[in-house]
């Protein structure tokens, strides 16, 4: 039996393991999907596709003296070929333009139903001098499992590391999608931040951020939910109301 037959068989063997035979399963076309709040996607864009997903948020630090801090974050990506996509992601604070993040993500491997090979990419960010300079690097992951009831649970994997002037950044977010049906999505995040800052103590926090998601089409969709970081090390605790539209041309 050749590879690609044995990942195919291991595949299949998976998800009839999780009580749903091949008829009864959500079909990956009746899927859509806005995407959760913090994981971007592994998969990149179809040649000549471009996407527009404006965010708008609400940083709001708890505790005896609470604060306010609104931004928006907005990502212009184009799908340069099938496995580059390449784009800008320019990020605001209260109607001023703080920060403008260069963007390039090269898939390495797709994910086919019935295998175990889960999308895999890596991205590059580097912000220019508007705000904090940085360069991230990240591995992003992506693979669809199938519940009992046949509906698709969505999962990502995510880490990174940004390099700044002033500290050095770890995350690492596994994220959960569920198709509850077609056009109504229920997302979770979960989220561990590690800074190392250059001349001060090092801090680190743990978050969830939960979500509803709305798909009119495939191509057209809008998530709303929250972020909660509690208090970790030498870090305030935050809640951040988070929006977003997904728009796919």
């Amino acid at each position: 039996m050749s590879t690609r037959r044995r990942a195919e068989a291991l595949g299949a063997l998976a998800l009839v393991s999780f009580g749903a035979s091949a008829a009864d399963r959500q079909s990956l076309d009746d899927a859509w999907w806005t995407g959760p709040l913090l994981a971007a996607g592994a998969a990149t864009l179809p040649q000549g596709r471009v996407l527009v997903q404006p965010y708008v948020f609400d940083v709001i630090r708890t505790g005896a003296s609470r604060t306010h801090g609104y931004r928006s974050l907005t990502y212009l990506l184009y799908g340069v070929t099938d496995k580059l996509t390449a784009g800008i992601i320019p990020g605001s604070t209260e109607l001023q333009l703080s920060d403008l993040t260069l963007h390039a993500q090269y898939r390495l491997s797709q994910f086919r139903e019935g295998g175990w090979l889960p999308a895999t990419s890596i991205a590059i960010q580097h912000s220019l001098p508007v705000g904090e300079q940085r360069t991230t690097v990240a591995l992003r992951s992506q693979y669809y499992l199938w519940m009992p009831n046949g509906r698709i649970l969505r999962t990502r994997f995510h880490v990174s590391h940004a390099d700044a002037a002033t500290r050095d950044v770890i995350a690492l977010n596994s994220s959960w999608e569920y198709s509850v049906t077609r056009n109504w999505v229920f997302a979770l995040d979960f989220v561990y931040q590690h800074d190392d800052n250059k001349g001060s103590d090092s801090a680190w926090r743990f978050g969830v951020a939960p979500a509803i998601e709305y798909n009119w089409s495939r191509s057209v969709g809008v998530i709303v939910g929250a972020r909660w970081y509690v208090a970790g090390r030498n870090s305030n605790a935050t809640v951040t109301p988070m929006a977003a539209i997904n728009l796919l041309f």
